[in-house]
């Protein structure tokens, strides 16, 4: 079964989007430029080479390129942290931000750490206390309200804190970065960087080296720094970006301002969306009139049956669907000539649509621990059952199934001369009560880049966000509108039902129960006594097994009713 998002959905994610864009503040020329620079290299456990030089060269850089600086060389946590609020303190939004570490980090459970001079580090609880989160200078200069703001982390070297701690990785992780954010890497995401034989790192080098070139915006320096460390590296050591940067920043010159205006591809876009913001209302108003009907279904109260006892009162369907269902996502990444193989780069944007929705995901630590790489195989090849059986297994009422592909096609992107990344996301929504595919969709999207990283990231959002608000989105909520219209999914067990008396006993208690609105056999085995019931019904799972408690039934009596709107058993009866 197919359902047709409605196009409301699927302008309604652009049109955010975009808006956001279009309220960008531009930065002049003469905007105040503010800098936070730290360097540490004298740790006593493993001392580096590089970093005060790092720090101090590029201050000096930084201050001939017309910043503040705020500067800060073998610091130790204190003297970080209160750096950072100095830096915060002078943050507004008339400035713009820029924040450079170089010595050890490490991240742990997806968290980046700044490792301050002294850090006294024993065990994987130590660190959050005796170290910086990176994230902290992220929250100070968004919290700023500043309309730009650039990070750069050269503290991916390979050190001893890590060691083999349970939730620790090499390298850094990639950060989102906030709107109006440029996180650049020494690194890629889970890699380490090398100290450096001369008198800078590698990575700060050559950063010191394009950055002062007039003209060159902050995304063509990094692919300037990229192409001369993965030269001198012989390709070990990456340099990385995350970027939000909705125009042009340059270090030193450029035609357009930081923050700038719209590239031409946004500013059409724009245009076009603006074009339909009418039919957009109009169909806003569509959907809502679409839900309102439906709670009316909902709280409408059921005919009295011809014949029944009076039955325990069902609570309304709406208030069975309050909340979204539990989704389980299991996504098979394919990346053909691009960089991000390996980094669950296509699942990650989906979760994090899906979270930012309100949708309760099953924790991707959930499935690992309880390893089923096999079933997980058997979903992602098509096996709709064991789809099924995971969703199950965990609580959850959906399980999304698919594949995402990501290719550098080589290909210069239509009206730019920038090559593209493409990706195609094919995803389908499986019940966990029955296996039944109750819809698919595929998605693709392109986008232009400097950097394979970027644009990946560009394309698989677009995707993502095609996917989930136009489709995903508007299916779950046209089946919850079903389910409170006609009642939910509840599967019925019963033991004890061993000959027809009994089980024609159960049927004809089920029909004559208000708000049941649908029975389907799902297997009967008369030897065992088992019978297993799909029930559509405008209660719970507890009023269902309330109004059906005292039918007589043959041998070992036991009723247990499964509610899959709530995803959980709510009620056993021995």
């Amino acid at each position: 079964m197919r359902i047709r998002p409605p196009l409301a959905l699927v302008l309604a994610g652009v049109l955010t989007g975009l808006a956001l864009l279009a309220a960008a503040p531009a930065l002049a020329d003469t905007q105040k430029r503010l800098a936070l620079v730290i360097g540490n290299s004298a740790y006593e456990s493993s001392p580096l080479k590089n970093p005060v030089n790092d720090a101090t060269d590029m201050g000096s850089m930084l201050k001939n390129l017309g910043f503040e600086v705020i500067s800060r060389l073998n610091a130790n946590q204190k003297q970080m942290e209160d750096a950072i609020r100095e830096f915060q303190g002078k943050l507004n939004k008339e400035s713009m931000g820029l924040f450079f570490f170089a010595g050890h980090g490490m991240q742990v459970g997806g968290v980046n750490y700044l490792i301050p001079i002294g850090a006294k580090i024993s065990q994987e609880s130590d660190i959050k206390y005796e170290s910086v989160d990176a994230g902290r200078v992220l929250d100070a200069m968004h919290n700023a309200g500043n309309p730009l703001n650039i990070v750069i982390l050269d503290a991916c070297r390979d050190n001893p804190f890590a060691r083999s701690y349970r939730s620790s990785s090499k390298g850094l992780a990639r950060m989102d970065a906030p709107t109006g954010t440029f996180i650049a890497y020494a690194t890629a995401p889970g890699d380490t960087a090398a100290d450096g034989e001369g008198r800078n790192g590698v990575f700060t080098k050559y950063m010191l080296e394009y950055m002062p070139t007039p003209n060159l915006e902050v995304d063509k320096v990094l692919k300037k720094v990229r192409v001369s460390v993965m030269r001198e590296t012989s390709k070990r050591q990456v340099p990385w970006q995350s970027s939000s940067l909705t125009g042009d920043f340059f270090f030193r010159g450029g035609g357009e301002t930081a923050g700038g205006a719209m590239d031409k591809a946004a500013a059409e876009e724009w245009a076009r969306i603006e074009k339909e913001r009418a039919e957009i209302a109009e169909l806003k108003r569509q959907i809502e009139r679409g839900q309102q009907q439906a709670q009316a279904a909902a709280s409408r109260p059921a005919p009295d049956p011809a014949v029944s006892p009076a039955p325990a009162p069902a609570r309304p369907a709406a208030q069975r669907q309050a909340k979204p269902p539990k989704l389980m996502l299991l996504v098979q990444e394919d990346c053909v000539n691009c960089p991000v193989k390996g980094m669950s780069m296509a699942e990650n944007e989906l979760l994090a649509r899906l979270s930012a929705l309100g949708y309760p995901l099953i924790d991707k630590a959930q499935l690992e621990a309880a390893n089923q790489k096999g079933q997980v195989r058997l979903a992602l090849s098509g096996d709709a059952d064991a789809a099924k059986q995971l969703g199950a297994m965990f609580g959850a009422r959906y399980v999304l199934v698919g594949k995402a592909a990501i290719q550098d096609a080589g290909e210069v992107m239509p009206g730019t001369n920038l090559r593209s990344i493409q990706t195609n996301i094919q995803l389908k929504i499986v019940s966990a009560q029955n296996g039944q595919v109750l819809g698919s969709t595929v998605q693709s999207a392109a986008a232009a880049h400097v950097s394979a990283l970027n644009g990946a990231q560009k394309a698989l959002a677009q995707a993502s966000r095609a996917t989930i608000d136009g489709y995903v989105a508007p299916t779950l909520t046209s089946l919850a509108m079903k389910d409170a219209a006609e009642g939910g999914q509840i599967r019925l067990f019963a033991t004890g039902v061993g000959d027809m008396s009994a089980y024609a006993s159960l049927l004809s208690a089920l029909q004559k129960t208000s708000s049941v609105n649908e029975v389907a056999t799902d297997r009967w085995n008369k030897q065992s006594g088992l019978l297993v019931l799909d029930v559509r019904y405008g209660g719970t799972g507890e009023d269902l097994a309330v109004a059906v408690d005292n039918t007589p039934l043959s041998g070992k009596r036991r009723i247990v009713v499964q509610d899959f709107a709530a995803g959980q058993v709510d009620v056993r009866i021995r």
